[in-house]
């Protein structure tokens, strides 16, 4: 890492005093591999260490300049941890940053700190600290390929799928009865993907391999195959909807309980997601409420009788 000033060596000094008691490590200048890449990256400072019985990463990211910093130290910080794996990122800039760095990290999930925010923290809850959100998992099936007996030779899609008790349907309403299972062990195999942050928003090509237990397949022209296998191409899109997490300290700081709000896409149900943290223990499974966002309209009113109506009939002050 090139030189710092006395100002961030005191806060890496910080970092380490409140962390190593804990069995966490703080490494200056730590080469990280990055997927793809034969040559590992630089991590500013790296942080490693294990909270309920997770091992946790997380990179800072420095800049001693005398402005603030702006949207492209955030880009070249997105390009960066693409795919080098870490659970958080935090940069750390002497003058803060720009609004629009800001608004870039919050975006790509980094978080910003001035020199004088990154003194003021508490990195052991900050290294026990949850992120939480909703992963989104689509797909659509683009083509397929079918391994049949006599092989699938045929330009056109099949027309009709018969079981072993000689039952036919249509292939159209084959695949449409297979989806919700093809859904299923698209989103497993998303899931097996995530090794970094930059994974919760991804396109990727997906391949699906079955074997449906159905006799034969029949051609437009009416030929008759034997269906061994069939590889179904999908194309998956994965986002992340990041959610305001809460976060509070019980016993002295050693339980953790992170809570945030989670909405579905069609904005009518909202959840609570709360999880537990407890040392030496792990995460709890998430612990989800759902919370009733509906609210009375307030009625307008100079009336003061049905102004008193409106609220209950009595004029008590409640404290």
């Amino acid at each position: 890492m090139p030189a710092r000033s006395n100002g961030f060596q005191r806060m890496i000094k910080r970092i380490y005093d409140q962390l190593a008691p804990s069995g966490a490590t703080v490494t200056e200048s730590a080469p990280l591999a990055e997927r793809g890449a034969n040559k590992p990256r630089e991590i500013d400072v790296l942080v490693e260490g294990t909270f309920a019985d997770s091992p946790i990463r997380m990179a800072i990211e420095c800049r001693d300049r005398s402005r603030t910093s702006d949207v492209e130290w955030i880009d070249a910080l997105v390009g960066k941890y693409r795919d080098i794996d870490v659970q958080r990122i935090i940069a750390v800039s002497r003058k803060g940053f720009s609004a629009g760095a800001q608004d870039k990290a919050r975006n790509n999930r980094i978080e910003t700190r001035s020199l004088k925010e990154a003194m003021d923290t508490d990195w052991p809850a900050e290294l026990m600290k949850l992120g939480l959100g909703r992963i989104n998992v689509q797909y659509r099936i683009v083509s397929y390929t079918p391994e049949t007996d006599p092989g699938w030779v045929s330009a056109a899609p099949p027309c009709f799928i018969e079981d072993p008790a000689g039952v036919r349907t249509s292939f159209g309403d084959f695949m449409t009865r297979i989806t919700p299972a093809i859904g299923e062990i698209v989103s497993k195999k998303a899931f097996g993907r995530f090794k970094t942050v930059a994974d919760l928003t991804a396109t990727f090509m997906e391949d699906v391999t079955i074997t449906p237990s159905v006799a034969q397949i029949i051609s437009q022209e009416g030929s008759s195959h034997s269906l061994l296998r069939l590889t179904l191409h999908c194309n998956v899109d994965v986002t992340f909807d990041v959610s305001v997490v809460k976060r509070e300290l019980f016993g002295d700081g050693v339980v953790g309980v992170s809570s945030g709000l989670i909405q579905l896409p069609d904005n009518q149900k909202t959840f609570r997601i709360t999880v537990i943290q407890v040392p030496g223990k792990p995460i709890t499974a998430p612990i989800v409420e759902e919370v009733n966002t509906r609210t009375k309209r307030a009625e307008v009113t100079t009336d003061p009788n049905k102004a008193r109506k409106l609220r209950g009939g009595s004029s008590k002050r409640r404290t």
